[in-house]
């Protein structure tokens, strides 16, 4: 069996610093570049937008969406009382 890897929080500073190859100061602008070109950008990705189909497929939004679409037609037609939306969720 291999040994684990330590824990960051277990490894001191010095050698925490040592490991990553950087300085109390942080990486110099080469080994930045480097390490762009390396990992990339650090950036997370935009999620994709969510359609109106997509809402009738996903149970959980497909119910919140329905229930919303429900109170408010049933408000407008007088089949719905006024009633506060944190007592109907």
């Amino acid at each position: 069996m291999g040994r684990r890897p330590l824990s960051f929080w277990s490894i001191s500073s010095e050698d925490l610093l040592q490991q990553i190859q950087s300085t109390p100061q942080g990486l110099t602008g080469n080994k930045a570049k480097d390490h762009i070109n390396r990992f990339g950008y650090n950036c997370l990705k935009p999620k994709n937008r969510t359609g109106l189909l997509t809402l009738f497929l996903d149970p959980t939004e497909a119910i919140i969406f329905l229930a919303i679409i429900f109170i408010s037609f049933g408000r407008i037609l007088g089949f719905v009382p006024m009633i506060p939306v944190y007592l109907i969720l």
